[in-house]
């Protein structure tokens, strides 16, 4: 044990014994006494026994004993807690999640870096790299930078392990030809990862044959979270940034290398070194499970658990973009893959909420080449499932696209979501079986009504079926069997181009995500009621609203508004709207309502009294 403070943990679960040191799993026996440990002598604490000089030397603090075995996650989470993680933070997940070994590389001085968990397992110096660098990610602290020409960090040996996940924060200064920033050999398979030129990324896991994963298209300039898993016999996996990019089948057995050099910051063989900045290196001795990977990376963003952001991203988002930036951004910021955007056009960034969590959205106004260009990128797999969702609010009566990669017309475009000229959502994908031929799922429902709605296109491929869902609800279905035709147009948000831009967006757009997952309908109903506005049903609940929804009303006027104003809006539905129409105050709103649970928001009112018409009136709309 290293000097300064450890937790431990002594536990007895039947002839089970096991020690945790610092939040890891150290010690375990299975041939202990199941019999009694009631005895007659005082407990003590700091001393073996009243009858012997066995005293602690040292410092103790928030001695506990349990009645219970308590689980590894609960240890865990109490040292994370105890050495000063909030629970919201990275720092806690990764330990909560059972890390065996975690390098935060907070060291402000000295030559080596160590493990807050277990043993403190250490890292030495080489050259001396220069710790407290600038932060990669602001919620991680400081960095260590490194030269990219001699300095690096010689780690120690350890246990072979037959799976495991390697999760290591970077962010190059420069980078002209391959470098690599970690390099760990002594495993069975070992591990390397790297930047392969400036805009490939590389995991690489050298068994019997060597299974190597790539990322490209990434900006060297741009801060990274690669994460890569391994089991034997197994899968192997490359997250990068919070999104799934590369999996390959591992072999059952793998080759020990005939040299165990250990490496941060250059390959085991010293060269190859890296320019730039490392942080966190965390390693489990386990495969982590797709959520826990995204639910830590969606905690480094800063995004706090039960969020619409923190949702969306462990749901397995693989493309995001919640379009909450700054007006007169240029960038458009996705927190989820190496697929950023830039606006291009007349677009209004920082407009008004319409997600419930309060961040803003964008808002286009229907001009040509107006929107987000995101380039030629592959979102998902076109022989997969997907699923594409989006926030939006319009009025606009014309055809004007969402998401799309494509061209100015339907066919041989892979993917269009949208509205056509009537409001109804208009999914279109085409069929790679005969290129020029475009399937589209259109809703029987038109909303383009001004009122906010959650959209969600899903093509489930093994069950050969595409669907639409609006506010949480399935509305549209057919079947589609085909893979997706593989063009080389770009991804665009707001327009659809190539040969010609056209069907510009005119409204309201906000969190627009990708995944390469059909989504499942429990969990789409579950992202509708967590970005819902506040006097939108709750889809979760057979509530009165939910059921009147799903049962086919074409509007629905819940009377659910704060006060009283010109309009009372319909949930559902196309444009109809309430006019109140009257001389004074004779219609109020807010009042108690009839229905109780979620639509129990109020009612109106009518006064009677003999002044002039205090009535509400429906717009007609055939």
């Amino acid at each position: 044990m290293n000097k300064g403070w450890s937790h431990l943990v002594g536990q007895r679960n039947g002839q089970t014994w096991k020690i945790y040191l610092n939040g890891v799993l150290e010690s375990l026996s299975s041939s202990g006494s199941t019999g009694s440990l009631s005895n007659t002598e005082q407990p003590e604490i700091a001393r073996l026994t009243q009858t012997n000089n066995n005293y602690f030397n040292g410092d103790l603090d928030q001695a506990a004993v349990y009645a219970t075995a308590i689980t590894a996650q609960a240890i865990a989470e109490h040292y994370a807690l105890g050495i000063g993680y909030e629970e919201d933070s990275y720092h806690y997940q990764v330990i909560r999640d059972g890390v065996k070994y975690y390098w935060p590389m907070e060291e402000t001085s000295g030559t080596s870096i160590f493990s807050i968990t277990g043993f403190g397992k250490e890292g030495q110096f080489t050259n001396t790299p220069t710790l407290q660098s600038p932060a990669i990610f602001s919620t991680l602290g400081n960095s260590i930078h490194f030269n990219g020409s001699d300095e690096r960090i010689n780690l120690f040996s350890w246990e072979t392990l037959t799976s495991a996940t390697y999760s290591i924060a970077v962010k190059a200064s420069a980078i002209s030809s391959e470098q690599r920033f970690l390099a760990l050999n002594n495993q069975n398979p070992y591990v390397m990862m790297r930047y392969v030129n400036a805009s490939t990324i590389g995991f690489t896991m050298n068994n019997t044959g060597a299974v190597n994963l790539y990322a490209s298209g990434i900006d060297p300039t741009d801060p990274i979270m690669i994460s890569g898993s391994f089991k034997l016999s197994g899968m192997n996996y490359m997250y990068l940034n919070g999104a799934l990019l590369g999996a390959a089948s591992a072999p059952g057995t793998g080759t020990q290398p005939t040299t165990l050099e250990n490496r941060i910051g250059c390959s085991r063989s010293n060269t190859l070194f890296f320019n730039g900045y490392i942080d966190n290196l965390a390693i489990h001795d386990r495969q982590l499970s797709d959520a826990q990977i995204r639910s830590q990376w969606a905690t480094l963003r800063g995004y706090a658990s039960g969020t619409y952001e923190h949702t969306v991203i462990t749901d397995g988002a693989n493309a995001y973009w919640p379009l909450n930036d700054e007006n007169g951004a240029t960038d458009v910021f996705t927190p989820v893959g190496p697929y950023p955007g830039t606006y291009i056009g007349t677009v209004s960034a920082g407009a008004s909420s319409i997600v419930r969590n309060g961040d803003t959205s964008i808002r286009l106004t229907a001009f040509a080449s107006s929107g987000v260009s995101i380039g030629n990128r592959d979102l998902f797999l076109r022989s997969g499932s997907h699923s594409i969702e989006w926030w939006m609010k319009t009025s606009r009566a014309d055809d004007q696209d969402v998401l799309s990669k494509g061209r100015a017309f339907v066919n041989y475009s892979e993917y269009q979501t949208g509205l056509n000229g009537s409001g109804q959502i208009r999914y279109a994908l085409s069929s790679a079986n005969t290129p020029g031929g475009s399937h589209v799922l259109t809703t029987s429902g038109a909303y383009n009504d001004d009122v906010v709605h959650h959209v969600v296109c899903r093509h489930d491929n093994p069950n050969n079926t595409q669907h639409t869902f609006v506010d949480g609800v399935q509305v549209a279905s057919a079947t589609f069997s085909a893979d997706i035709y593989h063009g080389t147009d770009k991804v665009t948000l707001g327009y659809r181009t190539s040969s010609g831009d056209t069907n510009p967006w005119g409204g309201f757009l906000s969190h627009v995500a990708v995944y390469a997952t059909a989504l499942s309908d429990a969990t789409i109903k579950a992202h509708y009621n967590k970005g819902r506005p506040i006097n939108f049903p709750d889809q979760s609940q057979a509530s009165y609203a939910s059921t009147v929804h799903r049962r086919g009303a074409f509007a629905h006027y819940r009377f659910a508004e704060a006060s009283t104003g010109n309009n009372f809006d319909s949930s559902v539905g196309g444009s109809q709207t309430f006019n109140i129409v009257r001389g004074s105050a004779t219609v109020s709103a807010a009042v108690n309502g009839l229905i109780t649970g979620d639509d129990a928001f109020g009612g109106i009112r009518f006064k009677n009294t003999a002044i002039q018409s205090n009535t509400v009136a429906m717009l007609h709309n055939s």
